[in-house]
């Protein structure tokens, strides 16, 4: 299976799965759960915690990803109305 959107939009979600202790019931590290994904979809994940950094220091929306993946699920939904 392939990652197809951007390194960041994938660190931005291991991220924020980690943050909500949302995997093993938040009992892994950042490090281990990004090299599962790295194996799950085929892509290099380096620099995890620098590409995190600059997240934070991101102008405007910090969680660009988790956003447009709100929205994308809304209108999906939208669609079954």
């Amino acid at each position: 299976m392939l990652w197809t959107n951007t390194q960041n939009a994938l660190i931005e979600l291991i991220y924020a799965l980690y943050a909500s202790a949302s995997v093993a019931y938040g009992k892994i590290s950042i490090r281990k759960l990004a090299l599962i994904f790295q194996v799950i979809f085929r892509i290099p994940l380096n620099d995890l915690h620098h590409a995190f950094h600059r997240m934070k220091t991101r102008t405007g929306s910090r969680t660009v990803f988790l956003d447009q993946l709100k929205i994308s699920l809304e209108e999906y939904m939208d669609k079954d109305l």
